[in-house]
Order: structure tokens, then C-alpha cells, then sequence
């Protein structure tokens, strides 16, 4: 055999056995990829029940952590009791502007859990002619339905349709330093192409 065929010959077993481990790779770091996922909401479930069972919420807003502490009080981290927080209605109405580069949009409805720190003190109607009404307004429930505090309208068809500017629980997906509050382990590292390809 010429040294040629020697080397031709190398080179096909050393892709075989390339393309042989990057099929085991990938799908080791596939199965990765989906545990990962699983680990996650899990945790998230975990952290869930220890809020059902203490009848606590997380509230969306901001709360800014003190310096220097190591394990910040619930409230800092916006952990308050159910029965603290309230559920606040905006609504921005949508309309349309001309702009330089076509239609705009503007506007939004949302509905909140929020702590005694966030909610606002005043329930308002503002009405505008080029806009229509701005609501804020806290929200009353009566049974299944959920009432508007400042005109008594009734927006459970509103809550009903859900989405993800519907909040009825408080935060479900916290950051970590939620899940330390209630000893909850941090994730592994989360899976990562550029950590396979790099070693990072």
C-alpha cells in the first residue's frame, strides 16, 4: 500500500469515528438539553407548593435589595401573604399613529397581583379623544367574576381568555435568588452549544 492510500485511508477512519462521537454527542447533549427543561419545572413546581402551602404570592415589581444582605427578608424579594396583595387592572387603550415608517401601535391591558408597596392608592378613569379610556383600577372578585372596583364593570370574559398579560398568582417564573429564599437548589449548568464546541 503507497503511503498515499496509507493517508486516504486514515482520513476516512478519523471521519468515521468524528462523525461516529458527534452522534453520540449530540445525543447525549440533546437528553441534557431536555433534563434540563424537566429540572426546571420541577423546581418551579416545588417552589409552587411551598408557596400554596404558606398561602404566599411574589409580587412583579421592582424590590431594590438592600446592601450587605446576605439573606434578604421576603419582603425585599417581594414574597408577601396572599391575602396582602390585591389584583390591579391598567388599560392603555390600543390605537394607531401614522409614523415615518408606517402604522404604530400603542396601548395595553394587563392585569396584576401586586404587593401593598406596588399597588397605586387611587382607582381612575381618563378618558381621551384620540386615545379612548385609560382604566386603573383595582379588581374586586365575586365568585368566578372579576369586577372593576372604580366602575363596577365586569372583565371575566377579559381574565378568562388569558395570555401572558394576565397575573393572577403573583410571579410563577422567579429568579433565583427566590428559589435560595426557600432553600430550593440552584440548576446545573444549563446546557450549551458554545460550551460543547469551546469547553467553556
Amino acid at each position: 500500500m503507497s503511503e498515499f492510500e496509507q493517508t486516504v485511508g486514515e482520513i476516512v477512519g478519523h471521519i468515521k469515528r468524528s462523525r461516529d462521537g458527534f452522534g453520540q454527542g449530540w445525543a447525549e447533549f440533546h437528553a441534557a438539553e431536555e433534563l434540563y427543561k424537566t429540572a426546571k419545572e420541577l423546581r418551579r413546581q416545588m417552589l409552587q407548593e411551598i408557596l400554596g402551602q404558606n398561602d404566599l404570592a411574589i409580587c412583579p415589581g421592582y424590590h431594590g435589595l438592600q446592601e450587605g444582605s446576605n439573606k434578604p427578608a421576603a419582603e425585599q424579594l417581594g414574597i408577601y401573604p396572599r391575602s396582602q396583595m390585591r389584583l390591579y387592572f391598567f388599560q392603555d387603550p390600543v390605537f394607531e399613529r401614522e409614523g415615518e415608517y408606517g402604522t404604530d401601535f400603542f396601548g395595553a391591558t394587563w392585569l396584576s397581583l401586586l404587593c401593598p408597596e406596588h399597588f397605586p392608592e387611587t382607582d381612575e378613569i381618563y378618558r381621551q379623544a384620540e386615545t379612548g379610556t385609560e382604566i386603573k383600577s383595582e379588581v374586586i372578585r365575586d365568585g368566578d367574576r372579576y369586577i372593576l372596583h372604580v366602575n363596577g364593570e365586569d372583565i371575566t370574559d377579559f381574565v378568562n381568555r388569558g395570555g401572558a398579560h394576565i397575573n393572577l398568582n403573583g410571579v410563577t417564573h422567579p429568579g433565583e435568588e427566590i428559589y435560595r429564599h426557600f432553600n430550593l437548589p440552584d440548576l446545573p449548568e444549563k446546557p450549551s452549544l458554545d460550551s460543547l464546541k469551546f469547553g467553556k
